[in-house]
């Protein structure tokens, strides 16, 4: 089954992320969590190993998964999200290890045993290293509705180069070096009332202009799990009697 998440408590306008005085480094500030674009970064000032960052959703929310990504590996000894419903992690009732942390496809997650709501959540991270660096997180709810659905066939992932170059008279090259973009192009078949309108309902909230977190375990591997942009719309066909298929296009959120 791939997980599909788009309602991200750490995005939310009335969120707010703060930190133990003194763990911020200026240059690259808290605020960064709240971008969904791998340049921008939270890290601690040197020294600091162990950042604890308070999510206050200012009214009880719920969530059953934890995701976070990065650019570069997480250099992370630990990591673990804690819930309560006062300002206070001494013994809270909820605390979950995210145990599943992959520098090969810079990627992690943890989906948890039961939906917790709760109004607090901490985020306790360990590093390795000098200091603790973060890029993308989400928490929040899984897409229901999609429990019979997989990417195990039809898809294909495609990453392109994105560096353009301008070329001299004396054929010399001047390259402007860009990342690489990953795409995803998938089919989804016989799907029910249900699932298509899981699908509609994920497009209505996030269009082409915001992400969705994706995990398409494909091969029992996360290796294409990251934050993509539908390019288009999606477009249903019918299959049989009330069964519908149809493809996803999406572009990986840089």
């Amino acid at each position: 089954m791939s997980i599909f998440a788009y309602d991200n408590i750490m995005t939310r306008d009335t969120t707010n992320l703060s930190l133990n005085l003194g763990d911020a480094n200026a240059s690259y500030p808290l605020d960064n969590l709240t971008k969904v674009h791998l340049s921008k970064v939270y890290r601690s000032v040197s020294g600091t190993q162990t950042v604890k960052i308070l999510i206050d959703a200012a009214e009880p929310v719920s969530a059953d998964i934890f995701m976070i990504r990065t650019d570069n590996g997480f250099g992370l000894s630990s990591l673990t999200i804690k819930g309560n419903s006062s300002n206070s992690f001494t013994s809270p009732p909820f605390s979950q290890t995210i145990n599943t942390l992959s520098d090969t496809y810079n990627f992690g997650y943890q989906e948890f045993s039961s939906t917790q709501t709760y109004r607090y959540w901490e985020l306790e991270a360990v590093s390795t290293g000098s200091f603790v660096q973060l890029v993308n997180i989400y928490l929040g709810l899984k897409l229901a509705g999609l429990d019979d659905q997989d990417f195990s066939q039809g898809w294909v992932h495609n990453n392109v180069d994105t560096s353009t170059f301008q070329q001299s008279e004396e054929g010399q090259r001047y390259y402007n070096e860009r990342p690489d973009m990953a795409s995803i192009t998938a089919s989804m078949a016989l799907m029910n009332e249900s699932e298509t309108t899981a699908i509609d309902a994920l497009f209505e909230f996030c269009g082409t202009t915001k992400p969705i977190w994706l995990i398409p375990l494909i091969d029992n591997s996360i290796k294409y799990s990251s934050q993509y942009y539908f390019t288009a719309r999606p477009q249903w066909k019918q299959d049989r009697y009330r069964l519908h298929s149809t493809n996803l296009s999406l572009i990986e959120v840089r």
